[in-house]
């Protein structure tokens, strides 16, 4: 079986009130994963490249989007 090239952990961070996952595709970070408002509110926290706070939009938001952009793609 191939190695996933995903991978996932999970972990206590002390910024953090619960338990926070982190998302790394081929070792490089790719998004932080919290759910601080609660098991229905999970935000994705994604890195500002300019050294900015990271931006924080509700994940089932974010996978919506992405679904919609691969829709428009493939048009």
């Amino acid at each position: 079986m191939e190695k996933s090239k995903w991978e996932r952990l999970i972990f206590s961070d002390p910024s953090h009130e619960h338990l926070v996952a982190k998302l790394y595709f081929e070792d490089k970070f790719v998004l932080l994963l919290n759910r601080e408002n609660g098991r229905d509110h999970v935000e994705a926290e994604i890195t500002n490249r300019d050294g900015g706070p990271a931006i924080k939009v509700p994940f089932d938001d974010l996978i919506r989007e992405l679904e919609l952009a691969k829709e428009d793609l493939n048009r």
